[in-house]
């Protein structure tokens, strides 16, 4: 009996996500994404497929990181994006700093044979965001500096799971310790029910700092949800 209900469960759940998608809208951030790497000469070896970055995430990385005076990334969650900025970074012989922490160690390793940046391996610990006991990462292990980052991209720990749900709330506690004043937050999947609690959560975290913000959603095979400060606010229209 419990099995049919979980089946039913994951079926709903299923349909519920993807109401909340456009998957049409992909061909047109596909277009965009490979037309901008083809201007800059990146080599389109991109796998945008199952649980990686999709291409409208993938696409509003490359464009602010073009358009915008980025100086500090910090990425959480490795793959296909991890490789764009990389790629970005050193074809356009840009100075901003990056960070990518990753859970695995395994998979961080595998990747920083691909990147010339830090890739941070750190495991998950307990903690306790807005009602919410998660795993999240062991940021003290991470971040040993007052380091502040002004572009944020939230695609990790995973959170696919039932058990799993809310873990990436605790992208909030980044507001709190290492977000610049301007800045840009992109959170990944936020079609799902955990991650849109997570984006909830950290608009109420930067209302409650007094935080000045505007924000919007880019929708297509996924959904992404970004905040960014008055400095940044034209990634609110991208």
């Amino acid at each position: 009996m419990r099995s049919k209900l979980n089946k039913v469960r994951d079926i709903v759940y299923s349909l519920s996500a993807k109401s909340k998608t456009e998957p049409s809208s992909e061909a047109i951030y596909h277009y965009l994404f490979t037309r901008d790497l083809k201007n800059i000469g990146i080599a389109d070896t991109f796998y945008p497929v199952g649980s990686a970055a999709n291409y409208s995430l993938l696409y509003f990385i490359l464009r602010c990181l073009r358009e915008l005076n980025i100086t500090n990334v910090l990425e959480l969650g490795c793959g296909q994006s991890t490789l764009l900025i990389d790629k970005v970074k050193t074809k356009m012989n840009s100075s901003f700093d990056v960070c990518t922490v990753e859970h695995d160690d395994f998979w961080a390793k595998s990747m920083a044979q691909n990147v010339q940046h830090d890739i941070v391996s750190t495991g998950l610990a307990p903690i306790e965001v807005a009602g919410h006991a998660i795993d999240y990462y062991r940021l003290d292990e991470v971040f040993r500096e007052n380091r502040k980052f002004d572009f944020v991209v939230v695609d990790g720990p995973p959170a696919y799971k039932e058990e799993t749900k809310y873990a990436r709330m605790g992208c909030v506690t980044i507001i709190d310790r290492c977000l610049a004043p301007d800045f840009v937050l992109v959170l990944d999947d936020t079609e799902r029910d955990g991650e849109a609690a997570a984006v909830a959560a950290c608009r109420d975290r930067l209302r409650g700092r007094g935080i000045e913000f505007q924000e919007n959603q880019i929708v297509a095979a996924k959904r992404q949800h970004v905040f960014c400060s008055p400095k940044y606010a034209k990634a609110a229209f991208f």
